[in-house]
């Protein structure tokens, strides 16, 4: 399972260095939601939901509500 956080304002995957990219497979694989949580403070990240895709590419998304990113 891969999850990573999802820009809601342009529907992209967020790298490592703070970019963003349409490709889930190039985006920052996060083991926890807190790593996910930790992540958005540290790059001071809004409007993000964290999506977990399965092996088989089925995914599902949590909500990161603005309230967990202060």
């Amino acid at each position: 399972m891969k999850r990573a956080l999802r820009d809601t304002d342009t529907s992209m995957f967020i790298k490592a260095d703070g970019g963003q990219t349409k490709c889930i497979d190039m985006a920052q694989c996060f083991a926890s939601f807190d790593d996910a949580v930790a992540f958005c403070k540290e790059n001071r990240l809004t409007n993000v939901e964290l999506v977990a895709r399965m092996e088989d590419h089925s995914e599902f998304t949590v909500p990161v509500p603005p309230w967990n990113l202060r």
